[in-house]
């Protein structure tokens, strides 16, 4: 559970990165895809990303809508 991730709205706010281990997603080519699959979803306010059937990362406070719009602050490494 990420409580106080930040993506990129202007370019004076600052902004965090999320970086994923390739090997957890590597059924996507790109983190858009990622992003844009039924593995990423918006739960109340947070956003879900399943990494598999019983894990998931939550970033508490974020809109998929921003984060898709801001799909560089997410990293595959």
């Amino acid at each position: 559970m990420i409580t106080d991730f930040h993506v990129a709205t202007t370019g004076a706010n600052p902004h965090d990165i999320l970086e994923l281990d390739h090997s957890l997603f590597a059924q996507f080519a790109t983190v858009q895809a990622l992003l844009a699959s039924a593995d990423v979803t918006q739960s109340g306010s947070s956003v879900m990303i399943a990494t598999d059937p019983t894990h998931t990362i939550e970033l508490q406070h974020t809109s998929l809508k921003t984060l898709l719009a801001h799909a560089n602050d997410v990293l595959f490494v």
